[in-house]
């Protein structure tokens, strides 16, 4: 049954198991060193496809994009394409004696996968993130304070931070001092400035 898994023709299924895996490495390592990889990635991609419309615009909406956090369709996308590419190929064996060549498998996969993919990332974006309706803009969040969530932020080394916007809905977003001589660590509550690349330029909050 291992040999089943190490296939050739299994090693796009096998290599969506290893994405997974990678993932969690990732987000670990970022949560020991105070840098969210997530939060990278996603800002990443908002600033890639912005608010556009198109055809485009409608794909990025149909996969969910920036309704659901990014790995987090990534994870989805990964388990479901292995399960269906590696179900697919059993059924193959046992049916017909034999696994699919590769330009047969993936497209039988992918089909299988891109509607129960699209049903729970839409559950996921029901019911555990903002919905449009109450979806609030990073560029609405200059000059509100957020307190740091981990690590500590110097000049070059943005971490962590949270901040509540007017629904109540908690954001978690990166954060860099803007003065090359001052650190913050967690628990610091501090103002954002301006949005960056995937950052916010913040400065000390003034309790005076």
């Amino acid at each position: 049954m291992f040999d089943f898994f190490l296939e050739p023709l299994n090693y796009p299924y096998l290599s969506a198991v290893i994405v997974l895996g990678l993932i969690l490495v990732l987000e670990l390592i970022s949560m020991l060193i105070g840098v969210g990889f997530s939060e990278i990635a996603d800002s990443s991609v908002s600033a890639d496809i912005g608010d556009g419309s198109g055809f485009f615009a409608d794909l990025f909406s149909w996969i969910r994009i920036k309704k659901v956090p990014l790995l987090i369709l990534i994870v989805i996308f990964s388990a479901l394409f292995s399960v269906s590419g590696y179900g697919i190929q059993l059924i193959s064996i046992n049916w017909l004696g034999f696994l699919l060549p590769l330009y047969l498998s993936i497209p039988l996969a992918v089909i299988v996968t891109m509607p129960l993919y699209r049903s729970i990332a839409g559950f996921f974006a029901k019911n555990f993130f903002k919905d449009e309706s109450s979806a609030v803009s990073e560029s609405t969040f200059n000059g509100r304070i957020a307190i740091i969530n981990s690590g500590i932020a110097r000049k070059g080394n943005p971490t962590e931070a949270k901040l509540k916007d007017e629904y109540g809905q908690l954001h978690y977003v990166m954060v860099e001092p803007d003065a090359d001589d001052e650190t913050f660590v967690e628990g610091d509550e501090v103002v954002l400035l301006e949005k960056k690349e995937y950052y916010f330029t913040v400065i000390k909050m003034d309790t005076e």
